[in-house]
């Protein structure tokens, strides 16, 4: 079988994008809330890679809501221009309970980047 690897890791705290721990990657940049970049050390060969995203459920100092993570879109979870490149990656993060999905700061949030 084809080796495929994480190629890029980091969790960090989605108050302030500081990073707790991280493998490839030399920053995260909170844009606004909930609205965070993530820059490579090591660029990515292209820009076909796949996500996966987790936060923690702790929102705005409440327990017990859901969420969802998603790139930037017009009809989705804001209206900003999605960014998925070889040097970093934009996304966001909601609080998916609240009735208008409203973007929010997680307690922590896990990304990782698989190539």
């Amino acid at each position: 079988y084809p080796d495929f690897a994480c190629r890029a890791w980091v969790l960090f705290t989605g108050s302030s994008g500081a990073i707790v721990a991280s493998g490839n990657v030399t920053s995260v940049t909170r844009n606004s809330t909930g609205d965070y970049t993530v820059n490579y050390t090591t660029a990515m060969p292209d820009a076909n890679y796949t996500l996966a995203i987790s936060a923690s459920s702790n929102f705005n100092g409440t327990t017990n809501n859901g969420f969802a993570i998603g790139a930037l879109r017009s009809n989705g979870l804001g209206n900003a221009p999605t960014l998925k490149s070889t040097a970093q990656t934009r996304f966001m993060v909601a609080d998916a309970a609240d009735t208008n999905t409203v973007v929010a700061d997680s307690a922590n949030t896990s990304f990782m980047v698989i190539r």
